[in-house]
């Protein structure tokens, strides 16, 4: 549970949903000095929440999903919840899945919206998706805390090297399959592999496992490519941003540059480009980057999120 400090009529606010989610949120909310007329964050299973006097955020579960555990969660949310009360937080494969979905009978994409309440998302691209799917929701970036980054790390190791993060569930989603073909079109290229997905071998890649301090390993090279099919404004690009690293990613973001995530062809070319600067001893820290990361400062995006519950509650 995080406290709010507030000063008149404080109400209580409560979250449900991917409770993984849910303690990072309350842990950032709870943080932040607030004048939003919160007196406390609560993660609750739906069986109980208590909704007297409490507004309800509805966070990384996606509304109308046709499982089992999907119907019943809604069907518990729509009798324990008050529309007047419901507020959903989006944050990325709540989004795909819905997206996946758009097309749906017009009385499924009306349940869909009344279950949702007034909504939000957590990267701006989620706008349209949503609206694809009949929801209307505004843009709120996902608080995220990058771990504190030494200013040494800004400096460039002594080897051009690639990063990306490969997660053992779901690895060709995030690229497993790009790399093998990226790694054979540039054998000059050494690409470092965070994460416990099984990959085959090849002799520029390097299969480094989970590492406590991400940030810390992602020094150890120039570039980080994030090549998931479907994202939020991931971690790991934020953590490479923050040490000034140069990021290929699906989305435009400012101090990133945008690929077709799978297409080895293209990425390769935007590599190839970044390390002949770097071998020529002409390569700069990613600046624009460096701006982007630090203007995603978790308590200031927290404070935004609060803001909105604020505002739409």
């Amino acid at each position: 549970m995080g406290w709010l400090r507030t000063t008149s009529a404080p109400r209580r606010f409560e979250l449900v949903g991917v409770r993984h989610w849910c303690e990072h949120l309350a842990g950032l909310l709870g943080s932040i000095d607030s004048a939003h007329n919160y007196e406390a964050i609560e993660i609750r299973r739906l069986p109980g929440v208590r909704p007297r006097g409490s507004t309800v955020v509805r966070v990384g579960f996606r509304p109308g999903a046709l499982t089992l555990r999907g119907i019943a969660f809604d069907l518990a949310w729509a009798m324990t919840v008050p529309r007047s009360r419901r507020l959903t937080y989006w944050i990325g494969t709540d989004v795909a899945h819905t997206n996946d979905e758009a097309e749906v009978h017009d009385i499924r994409r009306r349940w869909r919206r009344h279950l949702a309440g007034r909504s939000a998302c957590g990267a701006p691209w989620f706008v349209d998706e949503l609206a694809r799917a009949g929801i209307t929701a505004e843009a709120v970036r996902f608080p995220y805390g990058t771990v504190g980054a030494d200013p040494e790390w800004i400096d460039w190791p002594d080897r051009f090297q690639v990063s990306i993060y490969l997660p053992a569930n779901k690895p060709e989603f995030y690229g497993s399959e790009v790399l093998l073909a990226l790694a054979d079109a540039t054998p000059d290229i050494h690409y470092l592999v965070f994460g416990t997905a099984a990959v085959a071998d090849r002799p520029n890649i390097e299969h480094c496992g989970y590492v406590d301090d991400l940030v810390h390993a992602l020094s150890r090279t120039v570039a980080h490519l994030r090549l998931s099919e479907h994202d939020a404004i991931a971690g790991t690009v934020r953590d490479a941003l923050s040490i000034g690293r140069y990021v290929l990613f699906g989305y435009e973001l400012p101090g990133v540059t945008m690929v077709d995530v799978r297409d080895p062809l293209e990425i390769a070319d935007h590599l190839r480009r970044i390390k002949a600067q770097f071998d020529a001893g002409e390569l700069e820290a990613n600046r624009q980057g460096l701006d982007f990361a630090a203007a995603m400062e978790p308590s200031r995006d927290a404070a935004a999120l609060a803001e909105w519950i604020t505002r739409a509650s």
